[in-house]
């Protein structure tokens, strides 16, 4: 995947103001995310396991998310990102290189893949400039349940969905 600045006047960066979402979701319970965030740096992506904000206290659940200032590439550039659950953790790959990992919130049911980009002008994406557009490119989408061992037949199925660009 890769987000690109498809403004009619295009900028010499993604323009800030959206989320571009990767996650797999089953409840507000029982959700773990990718998000990136375009008024962040090009290298710098968030993770985190749902629910990550405390309403009452008006803060982040610690140990919730976490922050990745250093992937091994920009986001406007072709990488690929992977979340592994394995039991008690979930487990987050930029291009191959472990960047993070949560035990708090671990999905303990299945969930749908969702992919999404949008902004909200809030506090979360931040406001985009009037006439701004960006678009999310993705490559290939691969969905493997049961990949934890390396014994042959423990995975049946496995679904690669090409999508068009």
């Amino acid at each position: 995947m890769r987000l690109l600045d498809l403004s009619s006047t295009p900028a010499p960066a993604v323009p800030p103001g959206v989320c571009a979402g990767l996650f797999i979701y089953n409840s507000s319970a029982s959700e773990s995310d990718i998000e990136i965030l375009t008024h962040d740096p090009p290298t710098m992506a968030h993770y985190a396991n749902q629910p990550d904000y405390d309403p009452v206290t008006d803060a982040i659940i610690p140990g919730s998310m976490v922050v990745v200032p250093d992937l091994p590439r920009p986001w406007t550039e072709w990488s690929t990102h992977r979340l592994d659950w394995v039991p008690g953790e979930s487990a987050w790959y930029a291009d191959g290189r472990l960047v993070a990992r949560l035990a708090y919130g671990v999905m303990q049911t299945d969930g749908r893949p969702i992919l999404n980009l949008w902004s909200d002008g809030g506090g979360w994406t931040g406001d985009m400039p009037v006439g701004s557009s960006v678009g999310m490119a993705i490559e290939w989408v691969q969905l493997a349940y049961n990949m934890s061992t390396d014994s042959v037949g423990q995975c049946e199925t496995v679904c690669d969905v090409e999508l068009m660009v």
